[in-house]
């Protein structure tokens, strides 16, 4: 009876492994070329997988293929095809891969889509021909090197709603000039516009938090930044060597100011530190040889206190540093000097500043304060 059993159950294995329903999670789309391009047939709708890499000159893809409609472009799909000028898409699409036209060195324009939600990682990379790029409304986030090294791209189009630009989505766009960061960017990631040796002016929205680690690095042409009141954090080597850089209002909301966040911006000529500063790295303006005037919006005794990183001695090259605040007065140490247009100076015994107090106030608390020990001493001598 056992051996029966064996046997039927062993049977009923190998009837299960040569079924057709046994592996149908391996089963591939059909793959189907019409001219240059060869395509799936998923969930009833068209998706482009590859183009020919000898193909040249205009690419159009059309909204449909054999009756299904095409409405995505897989990861890669016309990667690498060097000698394609220009693509134009349906508005049928609403989905583009990872690394979908990378590389597509002789591509000079291509429209993206209105039902696009998204620009994926590397998409256009290295697209070094490419013009103009003009994202449509709805795209929320530009992916990771999405426009990495597109050497000619000298003007593109943000998208009202977009919240993120990730790393290096721009990176090494050497022909771009000037570009408008919609109000509702939030997010603006390492690298995403280092390189830009020709970008001459940014805004940064009010949403941003923080620029981080060389953002604007290398941009040497930058003469103009606009940091929005609500940043908190600038980076390690966020504007490094952006040579034109000329002058910096850092907002009073920054407290964390990294490591040579603004080295070697060598025209920069002052820079106002606010109040709230918590973390201030010492090399920080390392290399700003043009720094004349640092001002500091608060006192010495406060600007002390400040982390600094590994050194306390921050490298303001040949600056000169100016506090706005004036250090606390301890009231037992005052000294009036000569009177000067109805101001006299108070030496600080512990901090050698000199602060200018009216007279009237200061004759005031001097008399409160000596008062007792001038009776005293008046009695003494009486008797």
């Amino acid at each position: 009876m056992k051996k029966q059993l064996s046997f039927i159950l062993c049977f009923i294995l190998l009837i299960m492994s040569i079924s057709p329903f046994a592996h149908a999670e391996d089963v591939q789309p059909e793959k189907i070329t019409e001219g240059v391009l060869t395509y799936t047939v998923e969930n009833g709708n068209a998706t482009i997988i590859a183009c020919d890499k000898e193909a040249t000159g205009e690419i159009v893809v059309p909204d449909t293929l054999d009756g299904y409609t095409v409405t995505r472009i897989r990861n890669k799909a016309f990667d690498s095809c060097k000698a394609i000028t220009c693509v134009t898409l349906p508005d049928t699409i609403t989905f583009m891969g990872e690394s979908a036209f990378s590389k597509c060195y002789a591509l000079e324009s291509i429209n993206i889509p209105a039902g696009i939600s998204d620009i994926n990682s590397h998409v256009f990379s290295e697209c070094k021909s490419l013009l103009e790029i003009v994202i449509p409304e709805g795209v929320t986030e530009i992916g990771y090197a999405a426009f990495y090294s597109c050497k000619s791209l000298s003007n593109v189009v943000l998208p009202k709603g977009l919240i993120e630009i990730s790393a290096d989505a721009f990176s090494n766009c050497i022909a771009l000039t000037q570009i408008e960061l919609p109000y509702s960017v939030e997010e603006i990631y390492s690298r995403a516009f280092k390189g830009c040796k020709n970008l001459t002016c940014i805004k940064i929205p009010s949403g941003v938090k923080a620029v981080y680690s060389s953002t604007f690095a290398y941009c040497e042409n930058l003469t103009e930044v606009e940091l929005p009141e609500g940043l908190s954090s600038i980076f390690e080597g966020s504007f490094t060597d952006c040579k034109a850089l000329s002058k910096i209002d850092i907002p009073s909301s920054v407290k964390f100011i990294e490591s040579k966040a603004f080295y070697n911006c060598e025209s920069l000529e002052s820079v106002t530190i606010p109040l709230e500063i918590k973390r201030f790295y010492y090399d920080a303006f390392t290399g700003c040889t043009g720094l004349t005037d640092v001002y500091y919006d608060g006192c010495i005794e406060k600007w002390q206190r400040i982390d600094k990183g590994d050194n306390d001695t921050v490298n303001f090259e040949n600056a000169t540093f100016h506090y706005k605040e004036t250090t606390p007065i301890d009231l037992l140490e005052l000294k009036l000097d000569d009177l000067n247009d109805g101001l006299v100076d108070v030496n600080l015994i512990l901090f050698s500043i000199t602060a200018p107090v009216s007279i009237p106030l200061l004759v005031l608390i001097r008399l409160i304060l000596l008062a007792p020990t001038l009776l005293w001493e008046k009695l003494v001598q009486l008797n």
